[in-house]
């Protein structure tokens, strides 16, 4: 049992240099329920063109739960979606805003020890944009 467990401490601490030799740390736990700082919106569609700034409140939160389950509160909306977490830098949000109907769109995420940076893009059939920034902090 010790041997298992020293081997396994060895690894990850080989691991962990080489992450740092090549200027890479470890993700980050997205883990975590976090503040809301701000989230912005712009749709384009050519006919109805808005824009929407939000700054977050006290209480308001993003919480990536263990389950895969992505908790919202901002204000008094509150909205749940499956995430996937593909890579260090893109994730899936399944039926979450616009892109509720399209499952298998990946978004970009920036993630350290201390904030989240969401970007979710899509566009409408009838040719325009949809970009929605979201803000996080622990």
């Amino acid at each position: 049992m010790k041997k298992n467990f020293f081997s396994l401490f060895i690894s990850t601490v080989i691991i962990s240099l080489i992450l740092n030799a090549c200027g890479k740390s470890a993700n980050p736990s997205l883990f975590y329920k976090w503040d809301v700082v701000s989230d912005s919106i712009v749709s384009l569609d050519g006919s109805i063109d808005s824009q929407r700034y939000y700054t977050g409140q006290a209480g308001d939160y993003f919480n990536f739960g263990l389950n895969d389950i992505l908790s919202v509160k901002e204000d008094t909306l509150k909205d749940s979606a499956s995430f996937l977490l593909l890579s260090y830098n893109r994730i899936i949000l399944k039926g979450f805003g616009v892109d509720s109907d399209d499952y298998n769109k990946s978004h970009y995420i920036s993630i350290s020890t201390r904030d989240i940076t969401l970007i979710i893009t899509s566009s409408f059939p009838s040719g325009g944009l949809y970009k929605r920034t979201i803000h996080l902090k622990r």
